[in-house]
């Protein structure tokens, strides 16, 4: 009870979405009046370049709030009612960064307004950078290069779409160190 580290460690499971696996519920989950059936504009992205992104990212007053890229997806009411729809996406991967890797990662998300019955609607959901980094030991905020995989929704049987980030490490956001003595 008070160990308060979000990563699973020793008997701690890990605590958030983002770690823990047992959850009752999962985060995301949610009910409609209707149904839908969502899927990618395209399910292959990138390749991208670390340092291409974070150059690009100099335009903004914080790298880690620059545009990392806006992902298209379709939205069709297969239902009888008229409803809104969030779509949220989420990134996992296996081989980008160290060890442990969260689960997943909300990475963005959008609302498809009064979708009506045999309707399609196209949403961009624009993601961060900040949002595809990860936190490193020290605090620092970091892109890692690697392979991602991204998925729609919880507990959704939506294909998932696979992007692939090349280059260096890029570190968005220094965290404070203490003095070395």
């Amino acid at each position: 009870m008070t160990d308060m580290a979000l990563r699973p460690n020793g008997m701690n499971p890990g605590r958030t979405y983002r770690w823990y696996t047992d959850a009752v519920i999962p985060f995301g989950f949610g009910l409609h009046y209707t149904t839908f059936d969502v899927s990618w504009v395209n399910s292959k992205m990138g390749p991208y370049n670390t340092a291409a992104l974070v150059a690009h990212a100099g335009a903004s007053k914080y790298e880690d709030t620059a545009v990392f890229d806006t992902f298209q997806v379709k939205v069709k009411n297969t239902g009888k009612v008229t409803s809104d729809y969030v779509a949220l996406v989420f990134a996992s991967t296996n081989n980008a960064g160290p060890k442990p890797y969260p689960i997943k990662t909300l990475i963005g998300y959008a609302r498809a307004f009064s979708v009506k019955p045999g309707e399609t609607q196209t949403v961009g959901i624009s993601v961060t950078l900040g949002s595809m980094a990860r936190t490193a030991a020290n605090g620092d905020l970091v892109l890692y290069p690697g392979s991602y995989s991204l998925e729609l929704d919880v507990g959704q049987q939506y294909p998932h779409a696979e992007l692939t980030i090349n280059g260096p490490e890029k570190v968005l956001d220094a965290f404070p160190q203490p003095p070395s003595s």
